[in-house]
């Protein structure tokens, strides 16, 4: 499955808004994994909350796009079953990070991101979800 996991140039819900230079030092890692929300640890992976992994991670000129694959876990089985249910609209996938924060006009810039796995959500858990104005 295919994800756009960060769109630069949003400011989100929570008042942050990522930009392509947020990422100019970040280089793809090996592999990452995913879970099935940021669990209780957060930023921490919790090797029982992981449904899949990375394949793919690239930076664009849109935001980081991700390339990801469900595993067999416990996790990844049920949320392999509850999929078939939904649309790839329903849920997103969004990175768990480190980064610093520059206040620009009453923003929060991210900067210096780094990328340590992602959470599978859904969208109306999102802070770049919004609903749709009447």
């Amino acid at each position: 499955m295919k994800h756009l996991a960060v769109p630069f140039d949003v400011v989100s819900r929570n008042n942050r808004m990522y930009t392509r230079d947020s990422f100019n030092g970040f280089v793809q890692p090996k592999q990452m994994f995913i879970t099935l929300d940021y669990g209780d640890k957060h930023p921490y992976v919790e090797l029982d909350n992981v449904i899949g992994k990375n394949q793919h991670c690239v930076v664009t000129d849109q935001g980081v796009k991700v390339e990801w694959e469900l595993l067999d876990t416990p996790k990844g089985i049920e949320v392999k079953n509850a999929l078939h249910n939904m649309k790839k609209e329903d849920f997103v996938i969004r990175p768990a990070c480190t980064a610093s924060i520059s206040i620009v006009d009453g923003v929060q810039v991210i900067t210096n991101a780094d990328i340590l796995s992602f959470a599978l959500l859904p969208k109306e858990r999102d802070s770049f979800f919004f609903e749709p104005k009447e």
